[in-house]
């Protein structure tokens, strides 16, 4: 019969990890208690910009002669979010969201700071723009700009379990107003879209 020798096992310093994922989509804050990990990541996207308004064709002297009306910028989208409620410091993920479209251009994309990876224009899409069915001169206005994306990973030890997250997702710009549209033109006006919201996405394992 063969005996093995008693050999003493060692306890882990660490608790059992069950891998897993959580996303925020609609804007708000949110707040996360960390759970056990060995890996944390960490994907944030900002809001797209609002499209610019429609224009519109106003009457101007002498009678008859027509002048161009832009439609109103739109907003900017709101920024996405994630650090860490204890210390900011070490864990703040931020991507901003997209500007507004105007003057007939899609609007600027959001940047993005903290992460691994600051992707300008990576993040949630801008809204359309308006339109202005202006006869044989149709003019379609400037789109929202895309928000930004982060990335981050890191191994545990950066944040510790039972720590807070928290978390804020950007609201997609409102698009702009409506340009002067007089008569005796009355083009018709099609409105500006709503920029996509922003999302946070973490995962663990």
């Amino acid at each position: 019969m063969l005996i093995l020798p008693f050999r003493r096992i060692i306890p882990s310093a660490f608790p059992p990890v069950t891998p897993g994922s959580m996303a925020w989509t609609t804007p708000g804050t949110y707040t996360f208690t960390v759970p056990a990990h060995r890996n944390f990541n960490y994907d944030v996207r900002g809001a797209g910009g609002g499209g610019q308004g429609p224009g519109g064709m106003v009457l101007t002297t002498p009678p008859f002669g027509m002048t161009f009306s832009p439609g109103g910028t739109g907003d900017t989208g709101g920024t996405s979010q994630v650090y860490l409620q204890q210390n900011p410091a070490l864990l703040n993920v931020i991507g901003f969201g997209g500007q507004g479209g105007a003057n007939q251009a899609t609007g600027a994309a959001g940047t993005a700071q903290g992460g691994d990876q600051n992707i300008t224009g990576g993040g949630a899409a801008g809204g359309a723009g308006g339109y202005l069915a202006s006869g044989d001169s149709p003019v379609q206005s400037g789109y929202g700009g895309y928000g930004a994306r982060a990335t981050r990973s890191h191994l545990r030890g950066i944040i510790l379990i039972g720590q807070t997250l928290v978390i804020n997702v950007g609201t997609g710009g409102a698009p702009g107003g409506y340009g002067a549209n007089s008569t005796p033109f009355n083009f018709a006006q099609s409105p500006g879209a709503y920029g996509s919201n922003g999302a946070v996405y973490i995962s663990w394992s």
